[in-house]
């Protein structure tokens, strides 16, 4: 089971995987992963860890912790985007791992990525580049 518990500096979120519960804070947990009827989570700095619920038991409760579905087998937290490619529709993550993007997801996904690059970015200095076209 997991669920979210209320801190005064960031939310964290325990999990519950066969006697042993994990405590991390939401803006830890980068990619979701379902795989056959299991839930792989890939937490920075604690690692991967694999839960017997299957990936569409944590959907409203993902959504909450800002994270973003991009397959019908991922979940993502678009800040720790790295890298988007267009050409063969994948995504680079900050823990260097490769993330598929559906075709079904790809201008939502590409809309909340302008959309964290608009909030987050103070100043973009383009030699040349686009950097939000991803089209």
């Amino acid at each position: 089971m997991i669920k979210p518990v209320k801190s005064n500096i960031n939310v964290r979120i325990s999990i519950n995987l066969g006697g042993k519960l994990i405590v991390f804070y939401a803006e830890d947990l980068s990619i979701m992963q379902g795989d056959e009827g299991y839930t792989k989570f890939y937490i920075d700095n604690k690692g991967e860890y694999l839960s017997s619920y299957h990936l569409g038991h944590f959907d409203k409760l993902m959504k909450k912790c800002e994270m973003f579905k991009v397959h019908r087998s991922y979940f993502i937290k678009i800040a720790k985007v790295e890298e988007y490619n267009p050409a063969d529709e994948t995504i680079l993550m900050a823990n260097k791992i490769i993330v598929p993007l559906a075709k079904t997801y790809k201008s939502k996904f590409i809309k909340e990525l302008r959309k964290f690059l608009d909030e987050t970015m103070i100043l973009i200095l383009s030699f040349g580049v686009n950097f939000l076209s991803f089209g």
